[in-house]
């Protein structure tokens, strides 16, 4: 019976520091892309910061204006906080605009 409250209280502390570790970011980013594929795409990524949004960005799928199935960001041009801000490059604010939200 004592084996089966310790195990009992390690599972909660287990669920009580796991809950404190998944606080997701403030943020959502909206993140111009070069694919390995040499094609200009969108990565949205949840971040605390544009440099975590950069930084995390890299080697995702991008969404590209061809649809291109496994679009894998390879160089990252500009992040901007989602919805409020505006892509620099025309083409991509254009694929932006156009992703389903």
């Amino acid at each position: 019976m004592k084996n089966f409250i310790k195990m009992g209280s390690a599972i909660v502390l287990m669920l009580v520091v796991s809950s404190v570790s998944a606080v997701m970011p403030k943020h959502v980013y909206a993140c111009h892309v070069i694919t390995v594929d040499n094609e200009h795409g969108i990565v949205m990524i949840q971040a605390n910061s544009t440099e975590e949004a950069e930084l995390a960005s890299l080697k995702r799928n991008a969404v590209t204006k061809a649809a291109t199935k496994n679009a894998i960001s390879s160089t990252i041009l500009q992040c901007v906080a989602f919805p409020e801000g505006q892509l620099s490059d025309y083409n991509a604010q254009q694929i932006l605009k156009g992703m389903a939200f």
